[in-house]
């Protein structure tokens, strides 16, 4: 499975979990997954992005 496949299934899974209520922090989820932060908020602004385009 090619990497860029992984990342956006990885994505794609945190985008939903962000969206529903009571979800964990931003810093607990890139914990968990072992990601940094700072790509959490990439995805996050890059799907605000996409939405608006549409």
């Amino acid at each position: 499975m090619s990497r860029k496949i992984i990342n956006t299934t990885l994505r794609d899974s945190f985008l939903e979990r962000v969206k529903k209520p009571g979800c964990p922090s931003v810093k607990t989820i890139a914990e968990e997954m072992g990601l940094p932060k700072a790509t959490l908020y990439s995805w996050i602004v890059a799907a605000r992005g996409r939405s608006r385009e549409t």
